[in-house]
């Protein structure tokens, strides 16, 4: 499960269950409930663990602050933090990814 929250609108902050096939995404739902998620706002902030790994990438370069945190045994991140400008507000990104399944 990937998803990001911010600090705008509580739906944003819910867990999701993204499931991927092959670098493409099958499902999104909520993970309380199950039901589909058909938002674009929050569609879009989704992450997959590959998107996951090259947002912290390139956080690196260009963001004040990043950390991030990774599965000792799997290696995928399992949470970041990024802040791009560090005196603006409300634009952090936080990740966090957990119940990671490869087959």
């Amino acid at each position: 499960m990937v998803y990001q929250e911010r600090f705008q609108v509580i739906e944003y902050s819910l867990p999701y269950r993204v499931t991927v096939k092959k670098d493409g995404t099958v499902s999104k739902v909520r993970q309380m409930d199950g039901r589909p998620v058909n938002d674009d706002n929050i569609i879009r902030r989704m992450r997959t663990v590959d998107q996951t790994f090259r947002l912290i990438r390139d956080a690196w370069v260009t963001a004040d602050s990043v950390a991030a945190t990774y599965d000792a045994e799997k290696g995928h991140p399992t949470e970041c933090n990024i802040d791009p400008i560090s005196g603006a507000a409300d634009d952090e990104i936080i990740i966090k990814i957990s119940n990671v399944i490869r087959r």
